[in-house]
């Protein structure tokens, strides 16, 4: 179904490569907007850089999340539907929320089985 392809997608897109440099005290290439970041990611032991790295995962996240739950209150509210090549998707084809199928897919969720 289109509709769980989509939200597929999108999981496999929330990686940060912003968190995933910090993990790995990657340097970032060194200009002046840049030099602060560099700094820190020096003078950080492995335990600061996971927790940095945690955080901006969770906020690219977050990031995530609200623009689904902004596209999900169009859809309750204003009428917004999406079309793959004129074929409309189904609206919350499992009677849940966008945001709600994407946590549910990123926390390892299957999708729920057709029972019809």
């Amino acid at each position: 179904m289109q509709y769980e392809k989509i939200i597929d997608a999108l999981v496999e897109r929330r990686g940060s490569i912003t968190a995933k440099k910090f993990r790995h005290g990657e340097q970032w290439l060194n200009t002046t907007e840049k030099s602060k970041f560099n700094t820190l990611i020096k003078s950080a032991s492995p335990e600061q850089l996971a927790l940095f790295s945690e955080l901006l995962q969770s906020e690219r996240d977050s990031g995530f999340h609200d623009a689904l739950v902004v596209l999900s209150e169009l859809m309750n509210l204003e009428n917004l539907r999406f079309s793959v090549n004129g074929e409309e998707l189904p609206h919350e084809p499992y009677g849940t929320e966008l945001y709600f199928d994407w946590v549910a897919r990123v926390s390892g969720e299957p999708w729920p089985q057709d029972n019809s």
